[in-house]
């Protein structure tokens, strides 16, 4: 669909909005819409909405991009600035040439407006990042030179994240090869599994958090009902939370975790309560 907006086609659309949670390949993906951006001829703007504290900011960063003729526009993390999407719905846009071409990128679904709005609607397509199919995972196992015995538990346990599988490749990486029929099989270090809470989850939750993420867990779907029995008169508003988390998908009657966080989330449960069983702290 880039490509063919690239290429100037009527039907394409001209402003593109990928969505993922961290680590799903969105910042990947915009590297090569550059570079494919760039060898069309185009002149391309790229920005990090984190960079920026303010639309105005972004806007002096670009460069007069409103001047150019066929921009490519390339802005990664567009939810982390506040104000920012409005003000690119109602400012920037539409002051820049037709045959420009458009793409945002944020952890969190677009703002409703890029769909709803009768105008954007025609020219604006939302994409929510799927996790690899398994030959794609195995492309990219094939590219970091993991050996075939230890495929099978590093992708059961990353389930096709990008972030997830070149951290326990590495992982896998560091140890030795099982042999062929050996009981024991390869699973994450409490290091791994550490690393990709913090980078799926964010900056340290709560202890409310901790646990209404571990009931999302453990739950195939998660309801306030559910979290209600966990953490009592906060339920509702960990509910809330969970449904503004990019990681969590609404479903017939609940929120459903995506697969990968629920391995780390529960190895990282099983780590924290060995770790203060003795204190009986309960952390999560």
């Amino acid at each position: 669909m880039f490509r063919s907006a690239l290429r100037g086609d009527r039907e394409a659309p001209a402003v593109q909005y990928l969505h993922a949670m961290t680590g799903a390949g969105k910042s990947a993906l915009l590297r090569r819409f550059a570079l494919d951006a760039a060898g069309a001829g185009r002149t391309v703007r790229e920005a990090d909405g984190s960079r920026f504290a303010t639309p105005r900011a972004l806007s002096a960063a670009l460069g007069g991009i409103e001047d150019l003729t066929g921009p490519v526009l390339l802005v990664d993390q567009v939810d982390r600035c506040e104000g920012l999407e409005p003000w690119l719905r109602e400012c920037l846009l539409p002051s820049l040439s037709e045959d420009a071409v458009v793409v945002l990128a944020g952890r969190r679904r677009p703002d409703p407006a890029w769909t709803a709005d009768p105008g954007w609607a025609r020219h604006a397509r939302t994409h929510r990042l799927a996790r690899l199919a398994d030959h794609e995972a195995d492309r990219l196992l094939d590219g970091l030179r993991v050996p075939r015995p230890l495929r099978t538990p590093v992708k059961a346990f990353a389930a096709g994240h990008p972030l997830a599988l070149r951290a326990a490749a590495a992982d896998a990486l560091a140890r030795p090869v099982p042999s062929a029929g050996a009981k024991d099989t390869w699973a994450p270090a409490p290091s791994t599994t550490s690393f990709l809470f913090g980078r799926l989850v964010g900056p340290a939750p709560t202890a409310l958090h901790r646990r209404t993420l571990a009931v999302s867990a453990a739950a195939e779907v998660v309801t306030e009902g559910c979290l209600r029995a966990a953490v009592g008169s906060q339920a509702t508003s960990a509910f809330q939370w969970l449904r503004t988390r990019p990681y969590m998908t609404p479903v017939s009657g609940g929120l459903r975790m995506c697969e990968v966080l629920i391995h780390v989330v529960l190895a990282e449960k099983a780590r924290e309560g060995a770790t203060r069983r003795s204190a009986y702290l309960p952390y999560w």
